[in-house]
């Protein structure tokens, strides 16, 4: 059965309430988000043997979350997920210049969705349970021309198919790419590293990244190389590369991935010894796959000390940088026009 439970989970300054919302569809598989940031903090499914544990990266507390933003650990990224280079682009003849927050550059919107109060409704029916998240950036937030009406639907089905729903109206044209940040980790209540996992999707070419990170515009294809995924490849491949493009992100991916065609897409990662398979569907062009090159010791994640490779984030999105990039798909949201993605996650074991 179904059901949706709410929870205070933490108050921000100006007793600001920031709730918890957990659907269920029974004891086998449940997903918990807050209003700070739209963040998935907890995902619980069965392994092979029927235990159920968490397969993502989260904290338990709210001031951990705020303390280490720059992770986004499960949060919803906009207006522009990923990095834009020389934090500035062209838009309608003049340049929008955005805070850097990244040297130079600006990543992930300088992360004004991902720390945003979302307001929250829920639906609840026999087939499906619903937490609708909305928000409203103000025009010129973040550098950002136009205000977005945004709203984010998390909805779980009774065969453990968890939705993720973009949409978003603006009253003067802006540019947005919205996304979810959350890291995978399918061993089970961090058991270990996402290293033996595998990952399998039908893609083309990975965006070449400079040294600062930022696309090139140039893309590789990923024949006879380790991000060839197209028949299945392990994450550790990347990691023990000496592809320059590998090296580049501190050993394994942090890149875009380009799909075969427009579409739906499909991208199935697995582990091996708990059996878990995370299947995900999306109708975006793209998916920038992080293997959590950067994550180090530095901060615990429920108690267990974090390190290199600790999950791997899957941000199905719009091409990172497009702005700059006239040959990459548009990131434009014109005023009447409506802004609508899905991307899903079906979780079973083999």
């Amino acid at each position: 059965m179904l059901t949706i439970t709410k929870s205070l989970f933490g108050t921000l300054p100006g007793d600001v309430p920031v709730y918890a919302y957990t659907m269920a569809n029974g004891p086998q598989f449940s997903v918990t988000a807050i209003t700070y940031g739209g963040i998935i903090t907890d995902l619980r499914v069965p392994d092979r043997s029927g235990r159920c544990e968490s397969v993502v990266l989260g904290y338990d507390t709210l001031s951990d979350y705020q303390e280490n933003a720059g992770l986004y650990l499960g949060a919803l990224v906009g207006r522009l997920s990923g990095r834009i280079g020389r934090a500035q682009f062209p838009f309608s003849g003049e340049t929008v210049v955005l805070p850097a927050n990244e040297g130079e550059n600006s990543l992930h919107g300088n992360g004004e969705f991902s720390k945003a109060v979302f307001s929250a409704a829920t639906n609840l029916t026999a087939d499906c349970a619903e937490v609708l998240l909305r928000y409203r950036s103000p025009d010129g937030a973040e550098g950002f021309p136009g205000a977005v009406e945004a709203c984010i639907t998390y909805s779980l089905s009774a065969d453990n198919v968890f939705t993720i729903r973009f949409d978003a109206d603006t009253d003067a044209d802006t540019v947005l790419n919205l996304t979810n940040h959350t890291y995978f980790n399918l061993s089970g209540n961090l058991r270990d590293t996402v290293r033996s996992h595998m990952v399998t999707a039908d893609v083309t070419d990975i965006l070449e990244l400079a040294e600062d990170l930022i696309p090139t515009g140039r893309r590789i294809p990923v024949d006879g190389t380790p991000f060839d995924l197209r028949t299945g490849a392990r994450i550790d491949d990347a990691v023990v590369s000496e592809h320059p493009q590998a090296v580049l992100v501190g050993h394994g991916f942090d890149h875009p991935f380009l799909f075969r065609e427009d579409g739906d897409h499909t991208v199935v990662l697995s582990e091996p010894v708990s059996g878990r398979r995370l299947t995900l569907k999306t109708d975006y062009p793209c998916l920038v796959i992080y293997t959590g090159n950067y994550l180090d010791d530095a901060a615990a994640i429920r108690g267990i000390p974090s390190r290199k490779y600790f999950g791997v984030a899957l941000e199905a999105q719009l091409y990172p940088d497009a702005p700059n990039h006239a040959d990459f798909p548009p990131v434009l949201l014109r005023a009447g026009e409506h802004y609508a993605h899905t991307t899903s996650w079906t979780f079973d074991v083999r």
